[in-house]
Formats: structure tokens, C-alpha cells, sequence
């Protein structure tokens, strides 16, 4: 069976054979149920070839370099009777993680910090057996340095490894992993929603450099066989796993290990004051750097979003609080309405698209009490860091209105995934644009006609991406080891697709990764202008950095962003041309079920007239009374 699919795929030596499978198989009863509704049945289509993401893929991912039996079967053994992983061999730095034996060598790795301590050496040094064929490695130039820290790890059949990225800072460019036992299927993703597997047969050697050490994740899927060509040629067979060793070879860099002294952590905020530090920091201060890239992935405004305010009566006053770019100012040209946000830069693109904007605070709307019939706040309330300030967002958004008026509320939900049914936010981005492709279709009629009809709208088709020209809103950013690397220094591959965001206005993953993204750390940086957060209580719970397209298992984290620099130095990986990257990280507070409608109960002068659940957000319609 294919991993988590209700199907496999089943090979014949010709058509006729198939045929006649077909024939016999389809609709027998595989298994009887309590009753017939519960019966299982056996269907066969025919299909010309297995998808490529079946089986091994013949292409390799930038900068990974494959070379089979780069060992005899002899060193082989040897290297398996040298490793011991009895509990009275203590040679070597050695424990049992939840799905596989690890031992170390020359520096333990140590995954509670996803680093090494130089200054702490092991005992036990790479065993003298592996010389030879690293030297030879060093000497063909496959790698550009000779390793000092190996790491050996046991898999058993049904054992693996999630994906993830070596710790950048930890060490050079150039990882080495050799097999030996067993083959396995290692699974590389790339944070744009690419999917290549690498059949590694035994005693082969990868070798990671460039965009793939960098970019792509590596993982194993725990399962106990694998999927590869038919050693007779033309076709498939099931590989069944047996016990695979594997040789991590790596090679210290300068930065191992190194914390920066004037590294700030972040907190939850206990006082008012420490509430607004952060948000100055982690919301504030990030969108005025991101603002035009945050732009450029917002194009399509969400259909019931939309609805809501095509249901508005003409001529009622909208005021859209926490307006980003302005999709949504042009959704109803019947409408008279103003845009707010925070951002003096986001502000600043929607007046240069046309339309009325003022800043200000979702904390203090400049507005008279009163005066507006229809209020927005799209993905605004979840970056307020306490209770009581979200509470203050919903009175002042319930004070602007006039008696019977409406505001509508998206706020992001800690539950991804209900009715058995994932957000796009945990769908990889393949996944994402396929649906937006056909949503594109069905709604594309139905947004010429309104951009038909206002002013507003033909101005919007000029300044920003047509609807039928899908944008890829899935981040991409990436977090690149707990080696706490300052933004201005970190060095990586400069991606082609930048995929940011997803929320209503901003429903974020960065990097993410397409499936399960499990980096080997997380990416802090300094911003030596805002000092108060650096008087944090210690006895305050620290915010974790949140690993983008996962489920949350915080209701209160820092959030990726990765931002591409337009310019900057350059360097040299291997074949792979390096560009500066900035990785800011944005706070949230992602609301559980009933949340919002139990804050919202406890503001004064409103009811809630409809609650719902819409792609990874809590929303709630409220009316004044």
C-alpha cells in the first residue's frame, strides 16, 4: 500500500495479464462488515504508469551527489563489527532516541540545543576504519574538508527520521552519509512544495552540498518496505527493510556552537507595557520591513469574506480595520469605505492603489463612536499579546459601530485541521495551488463581472495580480538551526518562489515545508532598537519559534517570515550561488475553539449573530445592539 493512500499499484508482464486481473478482481469482497454498508470491495483501474512520486525519482535535488558501492562489501562488515550498540560498549557517546539508536563520535551532537560544544570533545575519535575511504573523498574532491564528528545511526525496519536541515552554523557545507545493511528511501523537499526520493542503496555514499545541505529537507517515512525498480528492469518490486546503519560524517564550522552574548529572548508579557514592547518588536516593526513582499502574496479575496460584504446594503459605511494591501476595498463598489492598518508602508500601497486609508491602532481607532455601518478585521486581534488587549480590540471595533451595524472577525485557529479535513495551511503548496486553480475557475466569471461594475475594482486589476494568475500563498520561509544565527549573517540559496501566507490576509507557514517540516532548530534575531524586551521577567514562559505548515502546539509562539534581500554579498557553496536572507519572526496567539466567541460574549452592547469555522480561522459576525 502507498503510505497514508487507500490504494497501491500492481504490476503485470503484459496488458492481457492486466486485463484479466481486472476482470476477475474488481468488485470482490475483501472483507465482510457487521452490516453491508460496511463491507470492503476490491476495485482495478488501469493506469499506464505508476506516478513519479511512487518510486524513486532519477532526478537529484541541486548539489546532491549519489555514488554507489563507494564501499566493498568487506568494509562493509567491518564497519558493522566495529559499531557496537550493546549497553556495555561505552567507547563512544551513545543513546536511544524514539525511533532509533544514535551514537557519536569526536563530538557528540546534541539535539536539545541541535548543536555541538567544541570545547567538549569525545574520548573516541572516527574510527581509524573510515580513513581510507575519506581520504579518498577528500582527495577527489568530493568534499572539501576531512570530517571530525561522525554520528552512527540504527534504524530498524519501520524506523525513521523526520525531515529536516543540519544545523547550518554547526557545520560546513559538505555532509556525508553512508549506508550500509539496507537500502532506504530518503525523502528531499524543497520549501516550494518539490517532492524528490533518493533510493540509497547499500553501501552507497550521499553527499549534501549547495541548495540541497542548505534548502531541501532530508527525512526517512517509517515503514518497513520501499518502493524500487525491479532489479529485472522495466517495472517496480517491494523492497522489504531490513536493519540500516547509517554513517553521518561532518566537519565542525568556526560558528559551532556559538551563541551571540547580545542575544535577546522573548516572553510572554506579564504588564501592559511589556504587551506593547513585544508587539513593537514581533508585529509592528516586522511589517514595515515585509510590507511590499507581504503585498505581493495577498492578491484573492476570500469567498465568504467577499460575501459578506456583497450582502452589505449600498451606500453603508465600511470600515476595514487592519486593511493590509486593500483586497478587500474593492470587493463592493457599492459601498462607501476607508482602509486602516498599523503599517505606515501598508498604508502607503493602498493610497497608491486608490484608495482611502488612514493609520492607527485596532487599539484606538480614530473614528467616531457610532458612525460606521459594516466593520472588517481580518487577521488583526491574534497578534495582541494578552486577554485583556484583545478584549480592548473587539470594544473599539463595537464602538464604531451604530446601532444594527456588523463587523466581522477572522482570527487564526490552533485546530488546522477539522472534520477530518486539513487547512490549506498543513497542505503542502502543490496541494494549495491546485485548489486554488479551481477555485480561480468557478469564482473567475463571477470577478469579471464585478470588476465591470466599479472604478475601484478596474484600478485593482491594474495595480495588483489578476485573479486567474494564482498566487503561490504558501511561506516559505525557513528556519535554519538553532545555531542562533544573527539575520544580517545568515547565507542561503536564494529561492526562486517566495510562498507567504495564507490567512484571509495572513495565514503564514514559512517554509516550510510541504508536509511535515521538522527543522533542527530555529532562526532568532536581534533587534538591538527596542530594549525593553530584554527586561523580561525571568519567571516568564518563553515564546517558542513555531515550525511552519505543523500542527500549533503553543496557543501563543513566534511565527517565521523569510524575506529575501534585493541585494547583498555573495558568495560561493560548492555550484550553488549564496544570497543574504532575513528571517523575521512574527507573534501570534492562535484562538481554540470557542475562544473568540466567549471573548466576544464578554463585551458590552453586542451580540454574536454567526460563528463559524473557514480554512484554519475562528470567525465571528457580530451586531451591535
Amino acid at each position: 500500500m502507498i503510505p497514508q493512500k487507500p490504494y497501491c499499484f500492481v504490476c503485470y508482464n503484459e496488458p492481457k495479464a492486466a486485463a484479466t486481473a481486472k476482470e476477475k478482481l474488481t468488485g470482490h469482497l475483501l472483507r465482510e462488515g457487521k452490516d453491508p454498508s460496511q463491507n470492503i470491495h476490491l476495485y482495478l483501474f488501469f493506469v499506464a504508469s505508476a506516478p513519479s512520486h511512487v518510486s524513486p525519482s532519477s532526478e537529484l535535488p541541486p548539489g546532491l551527489l549519489l555514488f554507489e558501492e563507494f564501499i566493498t562489501g568487506e568494509m562493509e562488515q567491518k564497519l558493522l563489527k566495529r559499531i557496537s550498540f550493546e549497553e556495555h560498549d561505552v567507547e563512544a557517546k551513545g543513546s536511544s532516541l524514539k525511533h532509533r539508536e544514535v551514537k557519536h563520535f569526536g563530538y557528540e551532537f546534541k539535539y536539545g540545543i541541535n548543536n555541538v560544544d567544541p570545547s567538549e570533545p569525545l574520548a573516541e575519535g572516527i574510527p581509524k576504519e573510515c580513513n581510507e575511504f575519506l581520504q579518498r573523498a577528500v582527495e577527489t574532491r568530493i568534499v572539501a574538508h576531512f570530517p571530525d564528528q561522525l554520528t552512527v545511526n540504527k534504524y530498524l525496519p519501520g524506523q525513521g527520521i523526520p525531515p529536516h536541515v543540519d544545523t547550518p552554523s554547526a557545520f560546513e557545507d559538505g555532509i556525508m552519509s553512508l549506508s550500509c545493511g539496507s537500502q532506504v528511501i530518503m525523502d528531499f523537499r524543497h520549501p516550494d512544495g518539490r517532492h524528490l526520493s533518493v533510493l540509497l542503496p547499500p553501501r552507497s555514499l550521499l553527499v549534501m552540498t549547495g541548495e540541497s545541505r542548505y534548502i531541501w529537507s532530508h527525512g526517512i517515512t517509517p515503514r518497513k518496505s520501499d518502493i524500487i525498480p525491479s532489479p529485472a528492469g522495466g517495472g517496480l518490486t517491494l523492497a522489504v527493510r531490513g536493519t540500516r546503519t547509517s554513517f553521518t560524517f561532518r566537519k565542525l564550522s568556526a560558528t559551532a556552537g556559538v551563541i551571540p552574548t547580545d542575544e535577546k529572548e522573548s516572553f510572554m508579557p506579564k504588564t501592559d507595557k511589556e504587551a506593547s514592547a513585544l508587539e513593537s518588536q514581533h508585529v509592528h516593526s516586522v511589517y514595515e520591513e515585509i510590507a511590499d513582499h507581504f503585498s505581493d502574496t495577498r492578491h484573492k479575496p476570500w469567498p465568504q469574506i467577499a460575501d459578506f460584504l456583497r450582502a452589505q446594503q449600498p451606500g453603508s459605511v465600511l470600515v476595514d480595520i487592519g486593511c493590509g494591501n486593500g483586497k478587500y476595498l474593492s470587493v463592493n463598489p457599492h459601498l462607501c469605505k476607508i482602509g486602516s492598518d498599523r503599517s505606515e508602508k501598508l498604508a502607503g500601497i493602498c493610497k497608491h492603489r486608490g484608495f482611502q486609508v488612514f493609520v492607527a491602532d485596532v487599539l484606538a481607532i480614530p473614528v467616531r463612536s457610532g458612525s460606521v455601518d459594516v466593520g472588517l478585521c481580518i487577521a488583526v486581534i491574534h497578534h495582541l499579546s494578552t486577554k485583556v488587549r484583545r478584549k480592548q480590540a473587539i470594544e473599539e471595533l463595537v464602538r464604531i459601530l451604530r446601532p444594527g451595524g456588523h463587523v466581522l472577525i477572522y482570527v487564526w485557529a490552533q485546530e488546522q485541521e477539522k472534520d477530518n479535513k486539513k487547512s490549506k495551511y498543513l497542505k503542502s503548496c502543490r496541494e494549495y495551488k491546485q485548489e486554488q486553480k479551481q477555485d480561480a475557475e468557478k469564482h473567475q466569471e463571477q470577478d469579471q463581472t464585478s470588476a465591470r461594475k466599479s472604478s475601484e475594482s478596474e484600478l485593482e486589476s491594474k495595480n495588483m495580480p489578476k485573479q486567474n494568475q494564482i498566487s503561490d500563498e504558501c511561506d516559505n520561509s525557513v528556519e535554519f538551526g538553532k545555531g542562533n544565527v544573527h539575520r544580517d549573517n545568515l547565507k542561503t540559496t536564494e529561492l526562486e518562489h517566495n510562498f507567504n501566507g495564507l490567512c484571509a490576509r495572513d495565514i503564514d507557514d514559512s517554509s516550510a515545508n510541504p508536509g511535515t517540516l521538522h527543522q533542527t532548530g530555529e532562526l532568532s534575531f536581534d533587534d538591538s532598537s527596542n530594549s525593553n524586551l530584554s527586561q523580561y521577567r525571568t519567571d516568564s514562559k518563553k515564546l517558542q519559534v513555531h515550525v511552519n505548515r505543523t500542527e500549533f502546539k503553543e496557543q501563543d509562539m513566534l511565527v517565521p517570515w523569510q524575506l529575501k534581500k534585493a541585494s547583498g554579498v555573495e558568495m560561493k557553496t560548492g555550484n550553488v550561488e549564496l544570497k543574504e536572507c532575513q528571517t523575521f519572526h512574527r507573534y501570534y496567539h492562535v484562538f481554540k475553539q470557542g475562544e473568540l466567541d466567549s471573548l466576544c460574549a464578554e463585551v458590552t452592547g453586542c451580540v454574536v449573530n454567526r460563528s463559524y469555522y473557514d480554512q484554519g480561522n475562528w470567525c465571528v459576525e457580530l451586531e451591535k445592539c
